[in-house]
């Protein structure tokens, strides 16, 4: 495998593509009630809440972030659309305070 191939793939699967292609999933999931794509925002936030866990600030929060998401389809699948919106929060929230990482430096 060619490094540049490498060095293309690693800023998209670990960094804000995934995040926010995660959240576009997870958001669309809730609009239309479906939890299965609340399912596949946990499984594309994966990688990134990895990558937050080794952070020395969000050490044991970092690794739970897909839980939400899982705990999210299960909510809607409950009809409990409210609280599905809720437990988005985390995700969006560390996304935000990365960006704002990435930006201040």
């Amino acid at each position: 495998m060619s490094t540049n191939l490498v060095n293309w793939w690693i800023p998209i699967v670990f960094g804000y593509p995934a995040l926010f292609l995660a959240i576009t999933c997870s958001a669309t999931g809730i609009y239309f009630r479906k939890p299965a794509l609340l399912l596949l925002g946990s499984i594309l936030s994966l990688l990134p809440s990895c990558y937050l866990g080794a952070t020395p600030k969000l050490r044991y929060f970092g690794f739970s972030l897909p839980i939400f998401q899982i705990l999210a389809a299960y909510l809607l699948h409950k009809q409990r659309v409210r609280l599905a919106i809720l437990l988005q929060i985390p995700l969006i929230g560390c996304t935000i305070w990365l960006l704002a990482l990435a930006i201040s430096q």
